[in-house]
């Protein structure tokens, strides 16, 4: 299984196989380091087990993307992974939607502004 971590100059995405990335997340000193962020992590079984270990926050309980239904819905799981100073640059969510994230290990700095 690769998982998505980029994408080459003609916008390609560059995926890598985990234990790959494990080593490069443990061994970088990059000012800007590369990340996991792959939006077909439940695409597979072994990777879908993940969904089986958290649930929808009660603070969020419409979801109104179901309406379309599953083949004309955008992606909305993503799979995050990164080592110390991984991160987006400011951007707005897709369709200007709002999220919700969990944090497994480690620490997440997020700056809002209105």
């Amino acid at each position: 299984r690769r998982f998505k971590c980029g994408e080459d100059d003609e916008g390609y995405p560059i995926k890598v196989k985990l234990r790959h990335f494990v080593s490069y997340m443990r061994e970088n000193d990059d000012d800007s380091p590369l990340y996991v962020f792959d939006s077909h992590f439940d695409d597979d079984d072994v990777s879908r087990t993940l969904l089986d270990d958290f649930a929808v926050p009660s603070v969020f309980p419409d979801d109104l993307f179901s309406l379309v239904g599953e083949r004309r819905r955008p992606p909305y799981r993503w799979f995050l992974l990164g080592p110390k100073r991984s991160g987006t640059c400011v951007h707005v969510d897709p369709l200007g939607t709002s999220a919700w994230n969990t944090l497994v290990s480690g620490k997440k700095r997020w700056l809002l502004m209105p």
